[in-house]
């Protein structure tokens, strides 16, 4: 099936955000990427902004669609734990500098793609949340699984600031992050739970 003229202009800004950084990167390199005109640009696009929106969009739905599914194809409650930060941890390596360049980018107070990287660990946090539940008939402050997902998200920051994350990276980040996960949770009888949350809260 033929792509869209969005998908092709989605696709175009992926390799010329990847190969300049998203910083430097303006309408007429997009264009020139995905083989458009001005004119059709701005049919699906406001900005060179705004079609970084949309590739960051895809990325996480991707992402979230890798950890989402590697948790419920697993039963064992440990392999599904590990599996999650895996998953994640395997997604950036198919995706190279760019998928670090645009988490560092979302991080970033103030940055047009934060609000949907709170919806992407928003969505993580509820397919970890209700596989530890179902192990474990708790459910858990959100914040333990933000604070597990967001040191993930750091440490691959931090390990590659340049260049792409390799296999290597992946082993090396997984060997620190998956015993945390795994402690961390199987500490559950005192973690806080969500109506612990619900209360301190009100």
């Amino acid at each position: 099936m033929k792509p869209s003229t969005r998908d092709r202009i989605v696709a175009g800004a992926v390799r010329v955000f990847s190969e300049k950084g998203i910083s430097d990167v303006v309408v007429a390199d997009v264009l020139l990427a995905s083989d458009v005109s001005r004119r059709t640009f701005y049919k699906h696009f406001r900005s060179a902004e705004d079609v970084l929106r949309a590739v960051y969009e895809s990325v996480t739905a991707d992402l979230i669609q890798a950890v989402t599914g590697t948790i419920r194809d697993e039963t064992d409650p440990l392999k599904q734990i590990v599996g999650a930060a895996d998953a994640y941890l395997k997604h950036v390596v198919d995706n190279g500098q760019l998928i670090i360049a645009l988490h560092a980018e979302a991080i970033r107070p103030g940055s047009a793609l934060g609000p949907r990287r709170e919806e992407t660990l928003d969505a993580i946090e509820q397919g970890i949340d209700d596989a530890v539940a179902k192990a474990l008939g708790k459910r858990i402050e959100p914040l333990v699984y933000r604070g597990l997902l967001t040191a993930v998200e750091g440490l691959v920051i931090h390990v590659r600031k340049e260049g792409a994350f390799t296999e290597d990276d992946r082993q090396r980040v997984l060997a620190v992050a998956g015993p945390i996960w795994i402690n961390v949770l199987a500490g559950y009888e005192n973690l806080p739970t969500r109506d612990d949350a619900s209360a301190q809260s009100s």
